[in-house]
């Protein structure tokens, strides 16, 4: 049996396996992982979901997109909401010094309650947020007792 000497901060594991803390945490803010993840060029936007008595409403966090690039589709109680960011500046010439702006594809699919009106459905895009508005049905619309 080897004793090896005890180091903060460091694991007793074989050669095979990272000797510590440190060192993933380096291997996964590498160069190499971050080229990794910039390959697949998609994003997640952030999205709102607000209930009211009238529906549900999605808003969702698309700034810098067209309205043209956007595609929502309803499939049984499925809403999906898809489309594409595109980098407008890309230049070689250009010297990158930071870029936190996400480009690429995204894909939202929200599982509609069975209580809504599919047909009632509209979208608007405004100030680079995109508004789905959801009605319910008659049965699902809280219904008020007058006390007397």
């Amino acid at each position: 049996m080897k004793i090896k000497q005890y180091q903060p901060g460091h694991f007793m594991t074989n050669d095979v396996l990272p000797v510590s803390f440190n060192h993933l945490i380096n291997r996964f803010f590498s160069d190499e992982v971050n080229e990794m993840s910039e390959q697949k060029s998609f994003f997640k936007p952030s999205t709102d979901i607000i209930e009211n008595e009238a529906g549900y409403e999605l808003h969702l966090s698309l700034p810098g997109m067209n309205k043209k690039d956007i595609k929502i589709e309803l499939d049984n109680h499925d809403l999906l909401i898809s489309g594409e960011r595109k980098n407008v500046s890309e230049n070689e010439d250009n010297k990158w010094h930071l870029s936190e702006i996400s480009y690429g594809k995204f894909s939202r699919r929200f599982h509609l309650p069975e209580l809504v009106d599919q047909n009632n459905i509209e979208a608007q895009f405004e100030d680079g947020i995109l508004k789905v508005k959801i009605a319910k049905t008659e049965a699902q619309k809280p219904k008020v007792i007058d006390v007397k």
